[in-house]
């Protein structure tokens, strides 16, 4: 009987083996494909705020710029995107500007910042404290619609943007470089008072073309409706709301878990802001 009792277990066990290791295959399995895509859950509302300071030397205005941002992550709010701006504009002729500027942002969530570290959970990774820098050249046309009644402006507004920066995550510590070409169609209405602006309302398209990673043709493109008033003459403010579009595509981490799988995915919200202008003229 004895030997009986052992000989049954031994012919079992290759049997709670193979169910072990099945167990761990599904798993595996299950916590990569039931999150092929880091879908957006959170609140379809965010939060910007936007403080600009212009100094206008002539033709050369120096432009510096701060902002913060709470957006939809991981099923919530959160604070993460900050950036600093800086730069000048130099007016070429009255409807040609040329810019440039350098920025410095944190908390930017890119398509490879979806993780899958060591749980069975997948998240954004938390980039609050990961500096990029931004290089950013401007060219910005500006033409007055005289043959619409009132006082209207058409602007095309056209950025080539290279952002850099250094992620330490896990098994791919290494540097990225991002290049998108960003381009801003929008239309301003202008109320004044005594022959001056006294509230700007605009409308613009704002859409960003990657040149070197997907998705294409866009991974993001925004509808904004802002108000500017101009409370005295160097200080102007007004809310801002823009319709987000945002397409996630295929992560490192998940092309690691699930090769040969791809996914393209939407985060849409809408976002309320507010922004403040102050401008010198020394």
């Amino acid at each position: 009987m004895h030997a009986f009792t052992v000989s049954s277990g031994a012919s079992y066990r290759p049997r709670i083996i193979a169910f072990a290791a099945a167990f761990v295959f599904a798993a595996s399995f299950s916590a990569s494909a039931s999150h092929v895509a880091p879908l957006s859950t959170g609140p379809a509302a965010e939060f910007e705020g936007i403080t600009r300071l212009f100094v206008s030397f002539g033709e050369l205005d120096v432009m510096a710029e701060a902002k913060g941002r709470i957006e939809s992550i991981n099923g919530g709010l959160s604070f993460r995107y900050r950036e600093l701006t800086a730069g000048s504009y130099l007016r070429v002729i009255d409807w040609l500007t040329l810019g440039a500027f350098y920025r410095l942002q944190f908390g930017a969530t890119h398509n490879n910042d979806w993780i899958w570290p060591s749980t069975l959970e997948w998240y954004w990774q938390d980039t609050a404290s990961r500096p990029e820098h931004v290089l950013i050249g401007d060219i910005t046309f500006r033409l007055p619609l005289d043959f619409i009644p009132g006082s209207w402006r058409f602007e095309l507004k056209a950025q080539y943007q290279h952002t850099f920066y250094y992620d330490s995550y896990s098994w791919y510590q290494r540097w990225f470089t991002l290049s998108v070409l960003r381009v801003r169609p929008g239309v301003s209405w202008f109320i004044l008072r005594e022959g001056s602006p006294f509230i700007d309302l605009t409308l613009q398209f704002d859409g960003y073309i990657p040149l070197n990673f997907d998705p294409k043709p866009f991974y993001a493109w925004y509808i904004y409706l802002g108000m500017l008033w101009h409370a005295t003459e160097h200080i102007a403010f007004g809310p801002t709301v823009a319709f987000i579009n945002k397409t996630w595509a295929t992560s490192l981490e998940y092309t690691r878990a699930s090769p040969g799988s791809t996914y393209e995915v939407y985060h849409r919200a809408v976002s309320i802001g507010l922004t403040v202008i102050f401008s010198l003229e020394p």
